[in-house]
């Protein structure tokens, strides 16, 4: 159980924490509001000023999960800063005069951050997946019905899909065009024109798929080979198409893997389109899904002893050399990202590269904490 010390020095740290991102946040929506407000005109000329402004306030309440999600470690290491800033301030000989080992004074941090590991955590499981298609709407006041850009790809069996448009609220493809690989699937060339492709999951003892809405050429007129028959035949809705290919994987800006939860970005990865250009990176965000957090406790024990050194007395030097040996993780952490992006280090390297560097930085700076 926390003491009276831990519970105020844990209470001061997400305080700080909720005062910095609500700060963060109103610049964000002020900056992007500002910027983007005539696209929200053109998205909603037809709406009253109520239903504009009622639009405009439910996607910046929307858009809260991500730019936590974006931010959270950075307000963790704020929070930091400010607390052990203030307890510099008359606070800190006090306590150490009193025999509290200054260590201690990590605990209340440790469960601080612990609590912010878990609202990362929560948000990045349950609340992203669900926004994702509010918060991927390709002009800002749409809502998540809205027809978007299609990024054309190709499966694992090499059969291209394109469309026109692409639905997320049906999850459908609108006027697409499938060309089926030759002469694998079909004795010829093929390209399938469908008025409505709707992209159904793997059910019980059924395979996941497209059930193809307006098929043209019809199927009767399809010179499949065997192994085509097995993959599009007809069934009691029309003709439906075997493939690994979600819907989401079509949509424009797939590349990213943030808005899924863990077991979706590991099923993707399983099943990548072969389209895909940055299967690394999302490897990348896999592990980094296990090493945020990580990286979160071990800059506890890089920030406090930069800031609570021996015999210094300038609290501006120390937070500007805190940030520096911060910025130089960071840095680090973004050439992994890069290096691996292009293949040129392993995915779990790149993401564990902070964490060792941050391990590495809290044993060599351990000797300079003021005790």
């Amino acid at each position: 159980m926390l003491k009276t010390m831990d519970q105020h020095l844990f209470w001061r740290f997400l305080l700080i924490v909720v005062q910095i991102f609500a700060a963060l946040y109103g610049m964000y929506v002020v900056i992007d509001g500002f910027t983007n407000f005539d696209n929200f005109q053109d998205s909603l000329q037809h709406a009253s000023l109520f239903e504009f402004w009622t639009q405009f306030i439910w996607h910046y309440a929307l858009h809260t999960s991500l730019v936590f999600q974006m931010v959270a470690s950075t307000l963790g290491i704020l929070g930091m800063l400010i607390v052990f800033a203030q307890l510099r301030q008359g606070e800190l000989y006090p306590i150490l005069s009193s025999g509290v080992p200054t260590i201690r004074i990590a605990l209340p941090i440790f469960w601080g951050v612990l609590v912010l590991n878990g609202l990362m955590i929560a948000n990045q499981e349950c609340l992203l997946p669900k926004l994702a298609d509010h918060l991927q709407a390709s002009q800002h006041g749409q809502n998540a019905g809205a027809l978007q850009k299609v990024s054309p790809s190709y499966d694992q069996r090499l059969i291209y899909f394109a469309a026109e448009r692409l639905s997320p609220s049906e999850h459908a493809l609108l006027n697409a065009t499938i060309t089926l690989p030759h002469p694998h699937l079909v004795s010829e060339p093929t390209t399938l024109q469908v008025e409505k492709a709707v992209c159904l999951p793997r059910r019980s003892g059924k395979p996941a798929g497209w059930q193809l809405y307006g098929l043209s050429p019809p199927l009767s007129q399809l010179r499949l080979t065997p192994q085509g028959q097995q993959l599009l035949h007809p069934d009691s809705e029309g003709t439906f198409l075997i493939s690994e290919m979600t819907w989401d994987q079509l949509r424009a800006g797939r590349e990213s893997g943030r808005f899924l939860s863990t077991i979706e970005l590991t099923t993707r990865l399983r099943h990548p389109p072969l389209g895909a250009t940055n299967v690394k990176l999302q490897r990348y965000e896999l592990h980094t899904r296990l090493t945020a957090p990580m990286v979160n406790l071990a800059l506890i024990f890089v920030v406090m002893p930069l800031m609570l050194r021996k015999e210094s007395q300038s609290v501006v030097l120390d937070i500007f050399s805190t940030l520096i040996v911060i910025a130089m993780i960071g840095v680090l952490a973004g050439v992994g990202q890069f290096l691996c992006g292009y293949g040129l280090l392993r995915s779990d390297m790149a993401a564990w590269l902070p964490v060792i560097c941050a391990g590495i930085c809290a044993c060599l700076l351990s000797s300079r904490l003021k005790t």
